[in-house]
């Protein structure tokens, strides 16, 4: 599966707070309002990258829905052309 960039900056939106220690649990208008895009497009990106594995949906309790990032980026390798990228533990 190919994401467009608007996915891609949804995940690195949702990344961010798991990075941070923080779950994510912006609504779908407020991700459309800051994307420039629709809700159901926001809905449709969550859904790819749920599918993916790239996030997880923590919880939702009727109207606020948690999401976490699955991925993490190891970037002290002893190498400095390569980058780690792999799925949490």
């Amino acid at each position: 599966m190919i994401l467009n960039w608007y996915a891609k900056i949804l995940f690195l939106e949702i990344h961010s707070f798991t990075q941070n220690g923080m779950e994510c649990y912006m609504s779908n208008k407020y991700i459309a309002s800051l994307l420039h895009i629709s809700e159901r497009q926001v809905s449709r990106y969550i859904s790819q990258l749920k599918s993916l594995g790239w996030i997880e949906e923590t919880s939702f309790n009727g109207r606020k829905r948690y999401l976490r990032s699955m991925l993490y980026f190891e970037y002290d390798t002893g190498d400095p052309d390569m980058t780690l990228l792999a799925w949490e533990r």
